[in-house]
């Protein structure tokens, strides 16, 4: 029986924003060294999962969307 495998890797850890300032603009962007290695996998083509807690508030599902379009 051939076993199919979902994830080639899966990161685990804590998610966080990263905070910048950009003249009278504040951006977040999704940062943490479990984030950064999930997409850098992910812009090497593996398949990644990432097992995080995300706030169930605004900036947690901020997170989870720019995370999903991230890959």
């Amino acid at each position: 029986m051939k076993l199919l495998r979902a994830f080639d890797v899966i990161c685990i850890g804590e998610a966080r924003w990263d905070i910048q300032l950009e003249e009278t603009t504040l951006r977040l962007r999704p940062s943490g060294g479990v984030v950064s290695a999930a997409l850098a996998l992910a812009r090497r083509g593996m398949r990644v999962g990432l097992a995080t807690n995300l706030s169930d508030d605004r900036f947690g599902r901020a997170q989870r969307a720019k995370l999903a379009g991230a890959g």
